[in-house]
């Protein structure tokens, strides 16, 4: 799977976001996912308005935009190492650390997952206040 610049499509006025341009596999059952459009624009997370990739198995299978992609960040798992997404963990329960900075593999290719840790060794914690998608991205997430 490629993840490159988008190019603008007549069909698809949002096209500049979408940088993947073919649906990952699930990582769970395997079947190609789909494409369900973008997050409704009042996200508590500050997704608003990002496209995503979901198996229609339920599983997530990852954002469809560069946001979060940058060339520090840690290489994935992928065999043609690929360049993970910085993103910030919920603040739910159901997350493995609430609000944690973390990695996942940009495109979907692979289950990396790494935390960001500070200077003490210890997962670093989203303290601001999640903010419009577009101050978002400029904080690098």
């Amino acid at each position: 799977m490629d993840i490159q610049l988008a190019i603008k499509e007549e069909t698809d006025s949002h096209a500049l976001s979408w940088a993947i341009k073919s649906p990952p596999a699930c990582l769970r059952c395997g079947n190609p996912s789909t494409i369900l459009s973008y997050t409704r624009p009042e996200n508590p997370l500050g997704n608003g308005g990002r496209p995503y990739y979901k198996c229609p198995c339920g599983e997530f299978c990852c954002f469809g935009d560069m946001r979060g992609v940058h060339s520090t960040n840690p290489h994935c798992y992928c065999s043609d190492f690929k360049l993970s997404k910085r993103q910030i963990a919920g603040w739910n329960n159901n997350q493995r650390v609430p609000r944690a900075i973390h990695y996942v593999c940009a495109d979907g290719g692979c289950d990396f997952y790494d935390y960001e840790l500070d200077e003490h060794g210890q997962v670093r914690i989203f303290q601001g206040p999640i903010l419009h998608p577009e101050a978002m991205a400029r904080m690098g997430f």
